[in-house]
């Protein structure tokens, strides 16, 4: 492993579970990314161990438990019904929960309005929490 003694304080303490040591991190993110493909996994965990790849926090933090958010955003999608509001709405608190930042696309409310705006100007876009 290619990191600073810092590195390696800071990788302990914050990304190694239970009897984990800073090494073991890299290996439990590379085979759960790899989704079973060793060929892919070895070449993650050595492209990690080299420095040139370091995966986010919470996939170094999450990644091979159960349930666990691996990205430090998502993108939701919501729709014009009270079912999609508050769907998204506990999607948005699950995330949250896991500590993600969460952007909601409503493209698809906007897509069903009519508007006197033309077409091409009519507004599109995401809000976020």
């Amino acid at each position: 492993m290619m990191i600073s003694k810092n590195a390696k304080f800071i990788l302990k303490q914050r990304y190694c579970q239970n009897n984990e040591q800073p090494q073991d991190v890299y290996k439990r993110v590379a085979e759960a990314l790899s989704m079973g493909d060793t060929k892919f996994s070895e070449k993650l965990l050595k492209a990690m161990n080299s420095g040139i790849i370091m995966p986010a926090s919470p996939t170094l933090r999450n990644a091979g438990f159960k349930q666990r958010v691996l990205h430090p955003c998502a993108v939701l999608p919501i729709e014009d019904s009270i079912k999609s509001i508050f769907q998204t709405l506990a999607n948005v608190g699950i995330l949250f929960q896991h500590g993600a930042v969460v952007w909601v696309s409503t493209s698809a409310i906007l897509d069903q309005k009519e508007t006197s705006y033309p077409k091409e100007e009519k507004q599109r876009g995401f809000f976020h929490f």
